[in-house]
């Protein structure tokens, strides 16, 4: 499942983890001979110990290298990541539609609510208005009559003083 350059770069190191390992053992076994260099036993010795470390530290080197993600691993957990984030998007779409619909019914709910109480009041306004008015009619009707009467007591007190006063004056003009 790896890509062509990882598989290459896999057969490179290990040919060069097997070169470095037969040059060590190549200069280890080949026999003293006296040949001379300008070069000071110590620093020999430092190089030649350089050399071993290099070479028990390049498979270490290598198999960290080998445990590092290929870019299918890279892709596949990116894929895997946008997958996750995209159910939980969808998730948290679908509970704020939820909730803006239940938001919506409460509206609607309380909407229709005012709505009866207001035309409840209306009502009622209504009914003690018709009820002011039947008690104002019923005022209005008995003062009518106490009005009638007082006109028809007063007419007839009226024609009666004036009969009186004529009965008067005429028994002063007479005697």
């Amino acid at each position: 499942m790896s890509l062509p350059s990882e598989k290459q770069s896999s057969d490179i190191l290990s040919k060069l983890v097997k070169a470095n390992t037969a040059a060590l053992d190549t200069m280890e076994r080949t026999p003293y001979q006296p040949i001379v260099y300008a070069i000071p036993e110590e620093q020999r010795l430092a190089e030649l110990s350089l050399l071993r470390e290099a070479v028990s530290f390049q498979p270490n080197l290598y198999q960290q290298i080998g445990n590092l993600a290929t870019w299918e691993h890279i892709s596949k957990r990116l894929q895997e990541l946008q997958e996750m984030q995209l159910r939980y998007l969808q998730q948290t779409a679908g509970e704020m539609t939820g909730e803006n619909h239940r938001a919506v019914r409460v509206m609607q709910e309380s909407i229709l609510q005012a709505g009866k109480k207001q035309e409840q009041l209306i009502s009622d306004f209504a009914q003690e208005g018709r009820a002011q008015q039947t008690a104002m009619n019923g005022v209005i009707s008995r003062m009518e009559k106490k009005l009638l009467r007082i006109v028809i007591i007063t007419s007839v007190a009226a024609v009666l003083f004036s009969v009186l006063v004529c009965v008067v004056f005429w028994k002063l003009v007479k005697s």
